[in-house]
């Protein structure tokens, strides 16, 4: 296998073990996203409306 290979085969592996809830120290990110309001979405998405 090439080089690529193996790096994409060993970020499956650690991503697996992750999953499994097993820690292996490596780095997490939690990014938190705010519901949308999808009211004021709509509004603005409607034809010939002022946001």
């Amino acid at each position: 296998m090439s080089d690529a290979d193996e790096s994409v085969k060993q970020g499956l592996e650690d991503a697996h073990v992750y999953a499994k809830g097993n820690d292996f120290g490596a780095r997490v990110h939690q990014v938190e996203v705010p519901e949308p309001d999808v009211a004021a979405i709509r509004t603005c998405a409607e034809p010939r409306s002022e946001c």
